[in-house]
């Protein structure tokens, strides 16, 4: 042992060695502070982020809700306004038997002016067809209207 000192192999004293040692694991643990520190730091903002998206995400889904409540509502409404299926078919029938009736009308009144009409100039036979004409949209015109 040369001047007291206790030396290892490569000459460095072994308080040298602890006191790196001892910087080394200081060092070490500051580091792993920092880590964790940051780690924390990490964690919270996450949270953050995640009550964020969760606060989105509901507001979000409440927006749906409301115009699918919307849309129930319109087509509640739309549904309403529509024509059952029993009272169209009674509307149908109606209608047919009105439009035979006025089909009928209209061709024992052609009948009977083309019948007169052999001794009615052009121009009289056709003031005669307008005036069926006439006749027979003032019926549908009366028939629809009267629905």
């Amino acid at each position: 042992m040369p001047n007291g000192k206790a030396v290892n192999q490569y000459g460095s004293s072994i308080k040298e060695q602890l006191y790196q040692l001892e910087k080394l694991f200081n060092s070490e643990l500051n580091h792993l502070r920092a880590l964790i520190e940051h780690e924390k730091e990490l964690r919270v903002s996450y949270e953050k982020a995640v009550e964020k998206a969760l606060e989105i995400y509901s507001k979000e889904n409440e927006r749906r809700l409301g115009e699918t409540n919307n849309f129930r509502a319109e087509y509640t409404i739309d549904r309403s306004e529509f024509l059952k299926k029993d009272a169209h078919e009674a509307f149908k029938e109606a209608m047919e038997i009105r439009m035979s009736a006025s089909e009928k009308l209209a061709a024992s009144a052609a009948a009977t002016l083309v019948g007169k009409a052999s001794g009615i100039s052009t121009a009289q036979l056709w003031l005669g067809f307008v005036v069926i004409a006439s006749v027979i949209i003032a019926v549908v015109g009366a028939i629809l209207g009267g629905r």
